[in-house]
């Protein structure tokens, strides 16, 4: 990544400005959804504070200097990257635990080897258990000399005021035009399909793009249907899976539109009665675990996923039961 994306550029400028007086914040909170580039911006902020010999832009990297080659390839010795460790069986763990958070608050106090400054990069500090939260806090609170924090999350809602508090709180701009633009000029789609592609992303610029690559859109009509027809029992789990030939990793991203949608959008609860029947929590619910799925994913992690897309099949269909059930009687 030589450039920012655009909606992270107000934010850049922010920093930059903080950079060169001397006040940068030593925590910054990157909150933004899943697909819109926060590890890329958090990447390119690190590596730019530890470049050598920055371009004309105070935040800009060589990419040519010692210190640019081997944050490249991850063996910058003064960076940690804190995410879901692996097991010995290949499956990524639940959470990111105390004894990370231990060990890293170790490596912050050493002597750094380069540049001057140390960075941790926590890739999702919701993954973070209550006992590692507590663990950061007293780095937060006394960071020491040239330590930088990026707190990478997709939810902000889920990070606790403790931490917020202590942190700078970054939010990209995804205004739709902005994104819009910047999609047209990334793909030759037209300009109903990067429309379509960012409501079915939910705005998020990456994961738009990767669904026009993808070529999801017109599947989009097909996947949202047959989900109305499991809640109404016209379809079976097993039937809906037999009958689609996508691939996992786009019948996630559509579960995640199709569920968001029914727990936000009110013009869709005012033009379906069996929406407006589903209760608020357990949408809420299966959301909350699609979003996880992708996150697992994109992390490398080997779940089936068609078996927990199943999992979620049978129980919108067996709440779609329970409504029929209470219709008929």
């Amino acid at each position: 990544m030589t450039e920012v994306f655009p909606w992270f550029k107000a934010n850049l400028e922010r920093i930059e400005s903080s950079f060169n007086q001397g006040r940068l914040a030593h925590a910054l909170l990157i909150a933004a959804p899943f697909g819109a580039g926060k590890l890329e911006f958090a990447n390119y902020l690190a590596k730019a504070i530890l470049c050598y010999q920055p371009g004309s832009e105070p935040l800009a990297a060589c990419g040519e200097c010692k210190a640019c080659t081997l944050f490249g390839v991850q063996t910058h010795p003064d960076v940690r990257s804190i995410e879901r460790l692996v097991d010995n069986k290949g499956k990524q763990k639940q959470s990111i635990g105390i004894d990370q958070i231990r060990e890293l608050t170790n490596k912050l106090s050493e002597t750094p080897q380069l540049s001057g400054w140390r960075i941790a990069i926590i890739t999702s500090v919701t993954d973070m258990t209550t006992s590692a939260f507590n663990a950061l806090l007293k780095t937060l609170e006394e960071p020491g000399k040239k330590t930088l924090l990026l707190l990478l999350t997709d939810n902000l809602q889920k990070v606790p005021a403790t931490i917020k508090s202590r942190c700078q709180i970054l939010k990209p701009d995804l205004s739709h035009q902005l994104v819009i633009n910047w999609l047209s000029k990334q793909t030759d789609s037209t300009n109903e399909q990067i429309e379509q592609a960012v409501e079915l992303a939910i705005a998020a610029p990456l994961a738009a793009l990767q669904i026009l690559n993808d070529g999801v859109i017109e599947s989009r009509k097909q996947v949202f249907c047959s989900l109305d027809q499991v809640l109404a029992n016209q379809l079976t789990p097993q039937e809906f899976i037999a009958q689609l030939e996508l691939e996992e990793d786009s019948l996630i991203a559509l579960f995640a539109e199709y569920f968001h949608f029914i727990q936000c959008s009110k013009k869709l609860v005012r033009e379906s009665t069996q929406y407006a029947r589903v209760a608020d929590q357990l949408v809420f619910d299966i959301y909350d675990k699609v979003i996880s799925y992708q996150r697992a994913q994109f992390g490398g992690s080997n779940l089936q996923p068609k078996l927990q897309l199943q999992a979620i099949l049978i129980q919108w269909f067996e709440f779609g039961r329970k409504l029929n059930h209470i219709s008929r009687a």
